[in-house]
């Protein structure tokens, strides 16, 4: 189950990537308005590029703990908090022991999914509070 919380920000008047992928990170319950919010940034946008790189028979590259730790240069036990926030979102996801990536190629993809399980989320509820309406003689 992913561990987000939906806010409505307004969206940002730039086309810098980096702002953008602030805003969504913050969008998305993930940062606030300190110093984790660049460094999640920063870790997103990496493995976002790492995802255009492509690798061997043309197959996007992953990341390595080792490698996101020294890009945003923290310590490696903060940069597994960041990558567990990450994968618990549903936004990145673990390949093997040490290795990530996006959990899906693109962006937009990933708010796709996102999108498709907070709708099965809210039909479930919905049908739910109908049920408790009856219950509770409400209708």
């Amino acid at each position: 189950m992913q561990k987000i919380t939906i806010s409505d920000l307004p969206i940002p008047k730039t086309k810098d990537a980096r702002l953008v992928c602030n805003w969504l990170l913050n969008s998305l319950g993930l940062i606030n308005r300190d110093e984790q919010g660049d460094k999640m940034t920063d870790i997103f946008m990496f493995l976002a590029g790492r995802m255009q790189a492509k690798g061997p028979e043309n197959r996007p590259k992953t990341a390595k703990i080792e490698e996101i730790q020294t890009h945003i240069g923290v310590p490696r036990s903060t940069c597994y908090k960041y990558m567990g926030r990450l994968i618990d979102s549903g936004l990145v996801k673990k390949l093997s022991a040490n290795e990530y990536s996006l959990s899906e190629g693109e962006i937009s993809r990933i708010i796709q999914n996102i999108r498709k399980d907070t709708d099965k989320v809210l039909e479930k509820l919905q049908s739910r509070a109908e049920q408790l309406d009856k219950e509770m003689s409400f209708v």
